[in-house]
């Protein structure tokens, strides 16, 4: 038999070499598009897929604010309480007026970070914190994001004292705490919780018993003050008592009310002094709802 050696010296020329090292180069790219070109078809079948399921679910899927996202629109129409990328906060304006002409008497508007305190529903406390906090480190007396509360009637002190602790297992600067009350037994509030024994009356009921939202307001000196959170429960005197209430020498940024009887007079009052509703429940008196509302500027209700 003719020995035959392994290698020819054409299959060892520079010319065969090259060859080999063009069909590897070959076999590369291919393993690489085929690679790709897998991948490529994963994600689309992956997002055709999630985009069957959120139309099932009737959502829109999850999305993350792009970093050129804009927030000017919601500090704008939320006097600089919210900081939502402009595209949901027009979301949140859309569902407001189609909810709103749907029912008026069920919320039109979502906080998703509403918190229970003491039976009382708040919209984002923490950032009702972090935005005292900064008006602290401005070092501005009496800056209009200070925090003070006012609580009169229904769980006042329950809430209050509650507040308070949840203030006080945080690093942001406290709130200013005033209850309004005749009780006088209760459990004990603990600093920072000031309480009067009085309650609110109308300016026109002409009663002999405690103080018009004003006369306190300047016997506390928080005239130009703005109240970040109002919750009351006057056991019905609140049709009487809301114009006085919008109307005062401070403003209201959240306002929990309870709501006896007919509500549409205080929803239309409510809605006319720019007012939105983000909460709403059955309350445990009879016939009444507890119910929570936070204001904004007029350029949320423009179109």
């Amino acid at each position: 038999v003719e020995y035959r050696p392994r290698y020819t010296p054409v299959e060892t020329s520079d010319e065969a070499y090259k060859r080999d090292q063009k069909h590897r180069d070959y076999q590369r790219i291919r393993v690489t598009v085929v690679r790709f070109l897998s991948i490529f078809l994963l994600v689309a079948v992956s997002s055709v897929l999630g985009r069957i399921y959120f139309a099932i679910k009737g959502t829109t899927g999850p999305t993350r604010p792009s970093m050129n996202s804009s927030f000017k629109l919601a500090k704008r129409d939320s006097l600089g309480f919210f900081h939502v990328p402009d595209d949901k906060w027009q979301i949140a304006k859309s569902n407001h007026r189609l909810w709103i002409k749907s029912d008026p008497f069920m919320p039109s508007f979502v906080c998703k970070n509403e918190v229970n305190i003491a039976g009382k529903f708040v919209c984002n406390p923490k950032r009702m914190m972090d935005l005292a906090t900064n008006a602290h480190q401005k070092q501005r007396k009496f800056h209009k994001d200070d925090c003070l509360v006012y609580a009169s009637g229904g769980g006042d002190t329950d809430f209050s004292s509650s507040w308070q602790k949840l203030w006080s297992n945080s690093t942001s600067t406290p709130c200013e705490i005033h209850v309004f009350t005749t009780l006088t037994q209760y459990k004990p509030l603990g600093d920072g919780v000031v309480v009067h024994p009085y309650v609110f009356h109308p300016k026109n009921a002409g009663l002999g018993f405690g103080k018009t939202l004003d006369e306190a307001i300047d016997e506390l000196g928080h005239r130009g003050r703005r109240i970040s959170i109002f919750a009351l429960d006057c056991e019905g005197c609140e049709k009487d008592l809301i114009s006085d209430l919008l109307g005062a020498k401070v403003g209201i940024s959240q306002l929990l009310l309870q709501v006896h009887g007919s509500q549409e007079a205080v929803f239309k009052i409510m809605e006319e002094q720019q007012y939105v509703m983000f909460h709403r429940e059955p309350s445990s008196s009879a016939g009444a709802f507890d119910t929570s509302w936070i204001k904004m500027a007029s350029s949320f209700f423009e179109e």
